[in-house]
């Protein structure tokens, strides 16, 4: 039974992950593409149990390994993202190397302006004469919108 959980997680370990963009603070939980599902997963399991000519395990055994061995999801999380980490999310490999430091500068300057945010706030908790107002007008647009901010 050791070896055959091994071998499931490393089946759940193959499907690329994708970070919360703005909960990485707050949350480890990572997420799968929004086509797939824990079914979907031991769907492709089960097929490459059987061409291999092993008998798979059960769906409950797949299940009981995958629910508390891994902090997933199976949809990319509701939040906005901004231009270039939609682009760094969908480039190649290839493309990925090529702009990781600046990947890594921008999640830096993004972490400096929370923390710059966060900074701000405890100062106007402190002082009757600050004010610090932080809001989000993509939630109350009354128009279609998507999560992406080049669409607007």
């Amino acid at each position: 039974m050791a070896e055959e959980k091994d071998v499931i997680k490393a089946q759940i370990n193959k499907f690329p992950r994708v970070e919360s963009h703005y909960c990485r603070k707050s949350t480890g939980r990572q997420y799968l593409g929004p086509q797939l599902s824990i079914s979907k997963l031991y769907d492709l399991y089960v097929d490459e149990r059987k061409q291999q000519g092993i008998k798979p395990a059960s769906k409950t055994v797949f299940e009981s390994i995958f629910n508390p061995d891994f902090n997933l999801g199976f949809h990319v999380p509701l939040k906005d993202r901004c231009d270039f980490c939609s682009v760094f999310e969908k480039s190649s490999e290839e493309e990925k190397n090529n702009m990781k430091a600046d990947f890594e500068r921008h999640v830096r300057e993004k972490d400096l302006v929370r923390i710059k945010k966060n900074e701000a706030k405890e100062t106007a908790k402190m002082k009757d004469q600050e004010t610090v107002i932080c809001f989000d007008l993509q939630e109350i647009l009354q128009t279609p919108h998507t999560f992406e901010s080049s669409t607007y």
